[in-house]
């Protein structure tokens, strides 16, 4: 599926329940255009013009961010990073969750966090367990 979203300007590749690709610019005339992109601890889905991302994506988009944005300081990439998804609900917690879930730090969670760290996980989890054995074997 291929989505362009209004607010960032963005070009969106979808496939598999995964994000393939990011581009700056005009969509394809087949791409389902929304308005600004939304958290979500479901599957990736459009939705009330809005394009859902789950923890995974977040990665994705977080590392497009950051090869576009290379020299930003921390306070500047998470503003813009942030500023991807206005009037979300759930955004802080499935950033959160999906930094434990990634860099396995899970077992630190508790309550309703360790709820949101699981529900990260299950959706994506071989690619999370990758997520944690390269941050182990780079940082740890």
């Amino acid at each position: 599926m291929h989505y362009y979203v209004e607010r960032p300007n963005l070009y969106i590749t979808v496939m598999d329940g995964m994000i393939d690709d990011i581009q700056i610019g005009n969509p394809n005339p087949h791409a389902i255009v929304v308005t600004t992109f939304d958290a979500t601890f479901e599957a990736i889905h459009a939705a009330d013009e809005r394009l859902y991302l789950d923890g995974l994506a977040l990665t994705d988009l977080a590392t497009w961010l950051y090869r576009e944005r290379p020299n930003a300081t921390f306070n500047s990439f998470g503003r813009r990073f942030f500023k991807f998804f206005p009037n979300s609900s759930f955004i802080s917690e499935l950033v959160r969750a999906t930094l434990r879930c990634a860099t396995g730090n899970e077992h630190k969670a508790h309550g309703e966090d360790a709820y949101y760290c699981r529900k990260v996980r299950d959706a994506h989890p071989a690619e999370f367990a990758e997520l944690r054995a390269g941050w182990s074997e780079r940082f740890n």
